[in-house]
């Protein structure tokens, strides 16, 4: 949604979007197999509904979420309404977003915290890190897809938007995760 909006919001269209839209659905259904499984949160419902290391068992959950993560990058560098070298950029946004620069490093600091209690700097930068850099990076996606530049004041607003729902977002599912 978010990629196809700042697409839209800047005159892109949203056939040059949908690759990178697909892609970040891809990685965030990833995370969410991963995050369910035994070594991590061991949630045996997802809204509702076994999660899929329950359903299909831990071994074809982790190769799921696997395949997920991998076609993201597919799906990326092969969209046909780009050249080689925006589609390396829209690559290079979701390695850094979901690396160890981003969603995984948030997730490996929440594991972590588990064990201990984390100060508040810490603890904001696992919010901005874990959902918060898919967000991010779906602003920038859809900016690229909108041809606006890295060097853009808009694409400079979008991002500071974006990273400020992402830490809102993230601090709200917490409060509401650890209620249940």
């Amino acid at each position: 949604f978010l990629v196809l909006e700042f697409c839209r919001m800047f005159g892109g269209s949203d056939e040059a979007a949908l690759p990178f839209a697909c892609a970040i659905e891809m990685i965030h259904a990833s995370s969410l197999i991963h995050d369910d499984m035994p070594c991590m949160d061991n949630d045996d419902m997802r809204r509702g509904k076994p999660s899929t290391h329950k359903a299909f068992g831990e071994t074809l959950a982790l190769l799921a979420g696997d395949a997920m993560l991998v076609n993201a990058f597919e799906v990326t560098v092969k969209n046909s309404c780009f050249d080689d070298v925006i589609n390396a950029q829209a690559v290079s946004i979701l390695a850094e977003s979901t690396g160890n620069h981003g969603m995984l490093a948030g997730q490996a600091i929440d594991t972590v915290a588990g064990q201990s209690k984390l100060d508040f700097d810490t603890l904001v930068r696992l919010h901005l890190l874990k959902t918060g850099k898919l967000i991010t990076a779906s602003a920038k996606l859809g900016c690229l897809a909108a041809g606006i530049s890295s060097q853009d004041e808009r694409y400079l607003a979008a991002i500071k938007y974006s990273e400020n729902v992402g830490l809102a977002f993230q601090i709200i599912d917490d409060i509401l995760y650890s209620q249940e």
